[in-house]
């Protein structure tokens, strides 16, 4: 199979040697040819120890080179080589190596005890083990074998061998998809790693655990013993998803009896919310250690690390099917609960709807679940939802659950009306159509959805926006002129990493309405369970028979409105939810009393309930927040303008502040007038920076400083 990759106008062919090694040496990387297998041996004819991975230049990695002519001569030379590169100062990366599924192993052990490592540019090895790219951190790291069995580290003084080489086993290097050269950015290693890789940390073998002294834990000691291991390892420096785990462990393995792990979650949360070393009481009146002594107060609140959904989320028969699940998987709750709200609303269909004056909200939503790697189990979590559907709507599960986005065509064929032809002998239906409007996108490559939106002419974000709001969805393209959708119920379930998301979220889809029509959702592993649950032991029939029953109810067509108690509820929380935030955050959670109000309907209709009544819209409102910290979180305080960001970042370097024609010349031409008046007047709104008038001689200068 041939494999290209699009790179600076040009398409790389990863099979081609010498084209490729001409990429790689373009990228900045050192070049070197190696031996090959040739019939299952190495190209050297020796009964060498590394057949197909050593040198075929003499001086070996040290010959390694950049320059063009010379990497041409070498690759004309010999056309089937192999290719090495040159790690660590040299290409400006190192490699974690990873062997195999002994190196797996202890890479997730490592994981378990540190944190995910970010999302970057990896290879699959001939073996069938990975090679994992980051930026080369600084000078002296060298090459070190075995940190943790089957875990390599390839820096100074190393080399890997790349696609398209030929492995002994007869199957080559390649890229993976996603995390190739070019398509996304190499990440730093996380500090954990550096530590790690200088001796700082203890290995980890695949037979670690963790416990705390003490042996059993009583029923009367539980909660304040976790929450005060809790508060002990963060002060430590472990991540959340470590800390979590290591509750976990000591709660299933000391704690007599276990808590459940709605009651873990609350104490995990409690201890979170505060910084590494605050011994602060948990506000929770669930909470049993209310007893424990307290640190001095503090000025104010640390905004936490990571989102916290509140219990009022997890209302009704949402939160009763969620809770069944979440012991028996490492899915995040918010996943689960996430993709459950959405596929009852297009399970649910387009008839019952909240009426708000003129404006129609429907039950379609759009969900994008964002993780800090793509090992947050968020395809798990939809198989268990799945599973439930396919019982209580299988017509809906068989036939209205698709996946892949690629054009405003493409999603219109899958519900699209009938036509007819007209002719002189009368009128016939060419095309019978789609019935059944309800359609559910489980896309889980958001981010290929958000580079296709990028495209000159595409019309998947202007049908995709119409898609949410309800309304007729057509095409006018000279190849699919008259296809239309009346009446359409689509909704969206995406997955995509934080990385991903910053990279391919442009400001068009952030300005033109796009973006805030999704619901964006932090999500993480929440356990680790190396057998898996005891899901099949888990009685779902009385659920299976309250969500057939509230299908059906909401099939119906119930236009629903807010009770007397809610109403006054409303009154109070809309002036926040209506108020505008600066930046990227404030264009991506722009449509918050809209996305409220959706989910305040689902849980109504969850509840068999014609009215939405206080304890629906608390219940939304909970969810909203999570949405809303979780945009927070990946957001942050991001302009979603490049100009203005390139501006903010120049001004923060000059106290003494820039005139106008400083400003100008920071794009050297490649920014227009009207984009940086646009940006300077972005960042003035958003009180980053300040203008000031200048007295000269002459015409008064406009000078700008940093606020």
């Amino acid at each position: 199979m041939v494999i290209t990759q699009q790179h600076e106008s040009e398409v790389i062919i990863l099979n081609d040697i010498l084209n490729t090694a001409l990429f790689y040496q373009r990228s900045g990387w050192l070049v070197f040819p190696l031996h090959t297998i040739v019939n299952g041996k190495c190209s050297c004819g020796k009964d060498c120890n590394s057949p197909g991975k050593h040198p075929k230049i003499t001086n070996g990695v040290k010959g390694a080179s950049t320059n063009q002519a010379t990497v041409v001569d070498w690759f004309t030379r010999w056309p089937n080589s192999n290719i090495g590169i040159a790690t660590g100062a040299a290409s400006g990366f190192i490699v974690i190596d990873i062997d195999g599924p002994k190196g797996m192993q202890s890479l997730n052990n490592l994981r378990l005890s540190y944190g995910e490592l970010p999302a970057t540019v990896e290879q699959k090895t001939g073996s069938g083990g990975r090679h994992l790219l980051f930026k080369y951190p600084g000078p002296g790291l060298k090459n070190k074998v075995n940190i943790a069995p089957g875990i390599d580290i390839r820096a100074d003084g190393g080399y890997i061998v790349v696609a398209p080489s030929l492995h002994i086993s007869g199957s080559r290097y390649e890229w993976i998809m996603g995390r190739m050269p070019g398509e996304i950015q190499l990440a730093e290693l996380p500090p954990w790693w550096l530590g790690f890789l200088a001796g700082e940390n203890e290995k980890v073998t695949p037979q670690q655990s963790f416990q705390i002294d003490g042996g059993t834990i009583p029923e009367g000691s539980r909660n304040e013993t976790l929450f005060k291991t809790a508060c002990s390892l963060r002060t430590k420096g472990l991540t959340e998803s470590a800390i979590f785990a290591a509750l976990c462990e000591v709660n299933n393995k000391q704690c007599i009896p276990p808590l459940d792990s709605n009651e873990l979650r609350v104490i995990f949360d409690s201890a979170m919310k505060y910084k590494p070393g605050e011994l602060q009481i948990a506000t929770s009146a669930k909470s049993d250690f209310q007893s424990m002594p307290t640190a001095p107060e503090v000025d104010e609140t640390p905004t936490p690390e990571w989102p916290i959904l509140s219990p009022d989320a997890l209302h009704g028969l949402a939160g009763d099917i969620v809770q069944a699940i979440e012991p028996h998987t490492e899915s995040d709750p918010v996943a689960l609960l996430s993709q459950l709200l959405v596929a009852f609303g297009s399970a649910a269909g387009r008839g019952s709807c909240f009426l708000a004056e003129a404006d129609r909200h429907g039950l379609n939503l759009f969900m994008a679940l964002v993780g800090t790697s793509s090992k947050g189990r968020k395809g798990t979590s939809w198989g268990h939802i799945k599973r439930l559907f396919e019982t209580v709507e299988p017509t809906w599960s068989n036939n209205c659950v698709v996946s892949g986005l690629s054009s405003g065509e493409g999603l219109i064929e899958q519900i699209k009306d009938p036509t007819v032809e007209v002719t002189e002998e009368g009128t016939f239906e060419k095309d019978p159509g789609v019935i059944d409007k309800r359609l559910l996108v489980q896309e889980g490559e958001l981010a290929l959805v958000l580079r296709v939106l990028q495209r000159d002419g595409n019309t998947l974000s202007a049908i995709l926006r119409d898609a949410w709001d309800g309304r007729t969805l057509r095409t006018l393209t000279r190849t699919s002129k008259g296809l239309k959708a009346t009446g359409p119920h689509v909704s969206i379930i995406g997955h995509i990493t934080r990385d991903e998301l910053l990279k391919y979220l442009n400001a068009t889809e952030t300005a033109n309405g796009f973006a805030n029509r999704f619901l964006w959702l932090c999500t993480r592993r929440s356990k680790c369970l190396p057998e898996g649950g005891n899901i099949s032991e888990v009685n779902f029939l009385p659920l299976i028979n309250r969500l057939k029953d509230a299908v059906y109810f909401a099939r119906q067509g119930r236009i629903l409105k807010r009770d007397e108690a809610a109403r006054q509820l409303w009154f109070r929380v809309y002036p926040g939810l209506s108020e505008g935030k600066p930046g990227l955050l404030g264009a991506v959670t722009a449509r918050a009393e809209a996305q409220t109000m959706r989910l305040a309907t689902i849980y109504s209709l969850l509840d068999l309930s014609e009215e939405i009544k206080e304890i629906h819209l608390l219940a939304a409102l909970a969810f909203w927040k999570y949405c809303e910290d979780s945009s927070k979180y990946i957001f942050g305080d991001k302009l979603g303008d490049e100009v203005a960001e390139r501006i903010l970042t120049a001004l923060k370097s000059k106290p003494e502040g820039m005139t106008r024609t400083e400003i100008n010349n920071l794009f050297g031409g490649h920014a227009s007038k009207e984009q940086i008046t646009r940006a300077l007047t972005t960042l003035q709104a958003a009180n980053l920076a300040r203008q000031e008038k200048a007295k000269t001689s002459g015409r008064a200068i406009e000078k700008w400083f940093i606020t």
